[in-house]
């Protein structure tokens, strides 16, 4: 008799998965899970770096953009040449508008920024890429000390990505902190064992990608109530960089914690470059979802995040995106002696800016990229000219 009840819920349970499976599916729900990256292994201290010396192909259905594209990374571990010497160096620092998510590495921003510095006589100068998918600033100094420190580069320009506002906090809620309150690292906190992790990855079952994203939407849920207080007093640890009549002026008093942590991240990688002689210049831009509208994503099919969304009262770590932030920053790198190269008006007022990104993806496409360097180039030579 139990050995028949057993079965019976047996095949219950394994028809109620196959039938969710099927609903994922015709949701869309894999169409929308990001792709399984090339050339990317996790690190106990960045959550995430490119391998040395790796080639690989990411196809245009697994990152929703125009072509396949090979991704390759030099001996040190990351996109781009090796390093020459007897050149003076420009970093780039950001996330994957900066990589060149979906472009081949001589579309990529870096790439197309060196070639428009030597074309107005900066010959003598090359430009590497710092730029990471999923990174925020919160990660950058320690990025920096490990690929970049050596080099000592005269010049570190940081694209600071709007979404970086949101992630930041994502990445703060995971890091791990010593002693005294301070990040020290950021390891990926996976709750599935890791030989199961590359069939999840793989998007070959829409259930098992669905439970995986909704264990981790409940441990983060779990490890935000224990690690918000470290957060609130991580920003008061040093005196504010954001000021509150800046906030007040643009309306953004509500994101006082989530800009104020990227500041203090910004400025933690501002101690890094001016430590080997190196000066810093701070880039921001509109992604692509504040130029044009992107169908609403399946992926938002979760229970625990909507369960999370009600249960919280306390969203002074959430934070919007748009000119306003960009206002706020602004405002503090005037303040601290930072040279602000702004996008913004560039692209929002650029006839058919809806064509500088990708159709179902929210990243520069090559024509955004060069619309974007042309401006940015001729700012920074003009900087480079005064730097001799």
């Amino acid at each position: 008799m139990l050995a028949r009840v057993a079965l019976v819920v047996s095949l219950s349970f394994l028809a109620l998965a196959l039938i969710f499976e099927v609903y994922l599916r015709q949701a869309g729900f894999l169409e929308a899970q990001p792709a399984n990256y090339p050339c990317i292994a996790g690190d106990p201290v960045l959550n995430h770096v490119f391998h040395p010396n790796c080639q690989a192909i990411a196809s245009a259905v697994a990152l929703k953009t125009a072509k396949d594209v090979t991704y390759k990374t030099n001996s040190l571990g990351y996109r781009g040449h090796e390093p020459a010497r007897g050149k003076k160096t420009i970093v780039v620092i950001g996330d994957s508008y900066t990589e060149g998510f979906g472009l081949e590495e001589n579309e990529t921003f870096p790439s197309n920024l060196e070639r428009a510095l030597q074309d107005l006589g900066a010959a003598d100068w090359q430009v590497l890429n710092g730029g990471t998918l999923g990174f925020t600033p919160a990660l950058y100094a320690k990025y920096f000390d490990r690929f970049f420190l050596e080099i000592k580069p005269e010049l570190v320009l940081l694209n600071l990505d709007l979404t970086d506002f949101s992630d930041e906090a994502y990445y703060l809620q995971t890091a791990e902190y010593d002693s005294r309150g301070f990040p020290v690292a950021f390891p990926g906190r996976e709750i599935f064992p890791s030989w199961i992790l590359g069939y999840v990855y793989s998007n070959r079952s829409a259930l098992l990608r669905f439970l995986h994203q909704e264990a981790n939407q409940w441990s983060l849920a779990g490890r935000r109530e224990e690690i918000q207080p470290v957060m609130d007093q991580l920003i008061k640890k040093t005196p504010p960089l954001i000021l509150q009549d800046d906030l007040k002026a643009t309306g953004m008093e509500g994101c006082q914690k989530s800009i104020e942590a990227v500041a203090k991240s910004v400025f933690e990688l501002k101690r890094r470059v001016e430590s080997v002689g190196g000066q810093l210049v701070l880039h921001m831009y509109p992604p692509g979802h504040l130029v044009k509208q992107y169908a609403a994503l399946p992926q938002n099919i979760s229970f625990v995040r909507s369960w999370d969304q009600k249960k919280r009262r306390d969203f002074t770590w959430a934070c919007g995106s748009g000119q306003k932030i960009v206002d706020v920053i602004r405002a503090m790198s005037n303040r601290n002696g930072i040279l602000f190269v702004d996008s913004f008006p560039l692209i929002m007022s650029y006839p058919g800016k809806e064509a500088l990104y990708f159709e179902k993806d929210a990243h520069w496409n090559e024509a955004g990229v060069k619309v974007v360097t042309s401006s940015v180039a001729n700012q920074i030579f003009s900087l480079l000219k005064r730097k001799k």
